[in-house]
């Protein structure tokens, strides 16, 4: 074998070699994406968990929450203010959900799962007043998104109907 061919040989195994680490390499990044999404769902997650856990336990809230969404201007000025820091705390949650999704940060799956409620509680009447007053404090972006949203149809639910009765 002469040099040229034991050259051409290592420039060919060279090549192979770039190749498989142009692969491995490609995995990688696709496994450190994935990594990083759950990772920004998680964190999305985490701001809507103690909201959930609050609404579970906390009669009072659950109450003000309900009766908010029912109607807004029914609450007195300390229960606007804890029903206001209820709906940051979920509206902020969409926004970030939305703006995980516009910078793939989130796939549709992760978004779905902080927005469903959207749908359903931003077309009812408490926070359509709600949002009147503090829309200014929301982004621009989740502004517009609300408000297309708003426009739909009022769903046919009895749960945020305002009453705090015992149901059998």
């Amino acid at each position: 074998m002469t040099l040229t061919e034991l050259a051409s040989i290592s420039q060919v195994a060279a090549a192979f070699g770039v190749i498989v680490s142009l692969l491995y390499l490609a995995v990688q990044v696709r496994n450190g994406t994935v990594t990083a999404r759950r990772a920004a769902s998680h964190d999305v997650m985490v701001t809507i968990n103690p909201l959930l856990m609050t609404l579970s336990c906390d009669r009072e809230t659950s109450s003000i929450w309900m009766r908010g969404l029912s109607n807004f201007d029914s609450l007195d000025s300390v229960e606007k203010v804890r029903f206001s820091c209820l709906m940051l705390t979920i509206t902020y949650s969409w926004d970030e959900a939305y703006h995980g999704k516009k910078t793939k940060q989130l796939d549709d799956w992760a978004v779905q799962r902080f927005t469903g409620s959207m749908h359903e509680l931003c077309r009812l009447p408490g926070f359509k007043s709600w949002y009147t007053v503090r829309k200014s404090w929301l982004s621009q972006e989740i502004r517009e998104i609300l408000e297309r949203e708003m426009k739909l149809p009022t769903p046919e639910s009895s749960l945020y109907s305002g009453s705090t009765s015992d149901r059998t």
